[in-house]
């Protein structure tokens, strides 16, 4: 699993870790992922890594990095958040932002599922593992494009799942044993999230494709792994 979490902070609150960059690095697997997804090979990957440079090259999300918990005392409501295709969690950074301003614990999520341009997994032993942008006509065998389509939304509804478990457990006072067992060593202030919340108030929702999968994602709600009461849906 890989998200972000962004969410309120007292005003004037600085950290001494640095702040993530908009474009992650590195630029030239998130190149290749959009140049794979032109389709036609037309393009090539170094161009489009030199137009990222020259568009957002060093640009820092505003937001402190692992900075203290603030907001009202109690559980707060959190959203989850799922990017569209060709597109990454980063990229969605100042609606998450906005939205933690006002007091949601946003979680924005970076899908695996072969639908971003690229990702980075690092490993537990200290390596890492690149995961590509690729379409139905590239597996073995092929699948038909309806069925890669579902097989996707499948696998986005799993890690949708997979970080409410990780959000139950930081609620129940777990968030030292998964600041402990994140590969990326972020998530100091975790261990202060206990009862803090609240899976009455859980949106999801999404962007593009990221919509699309979270209406799939509502199917058995509330009762459901994603008990979640409304959604927040942009261009399905």
């Amino acid at each position: 699993m890989f998200f972000s979490v962004f969410y309120p902070i007292a005003s004037g609150t600085a950290s001494s870790k640095p702040k993530h960059l908009w474009l992650p690095r590195p630029v030239e697997l998130i190149a290749r992922g959009f140049a794979g997804a032109a389709g036609n090979g037309s393009i090539d990957p170094q161009l489009i890594a030199i137009g990222f440079a020259g568009i957002a090259g060093n640009h820092s999300i505003r937001a402190e990095v692992d900075a203290p918990l603030s907001g009202p005392d109690g559980a707060l409501p959190v959203f989850v958040f799922s990017h569209g295709a060709i597109s990454l969690k980063n990229w969605y950074s100042q609606y998450c932002g906005e939205l933690a301003s006002r007091g949601l614990i946003t979680v924005s999520i970076e899908h695996r599922d072969g639908s971003g341009p690229g990702s980075v997994v690092l490993l537990p032993d200290g390596s890492t593992k690149n995961v590509t942008y690729f379409n139905a006509g590239q597996l073995s065998p092929p699948m038909n494009s309806s069925d890669f389509t579902a097989t996707q939304r499948n696998f986005r509804q799993a890690e949708v799942e997979e970080a409410i478990k990780v959000l139950r457990a930081i609620k129940d006072g777990n968030g030292d044993a998964i600041y402990r067992n994140n590969t990326r060593r972020e998530g100091e202030d975790l261990t202060n999230w206990e009862g803090r919340i609240d899976f009455e108030q859980l949106l999801i929702g999404g962007h593009s494709f990221g919509a699309t999968s979270s209406l799939q994602n509502l199917v058995g709600a509330p009762s459901s792994d994603i008990p979640a009461t409304a959604a927040i849906l942009f261009d399905p």
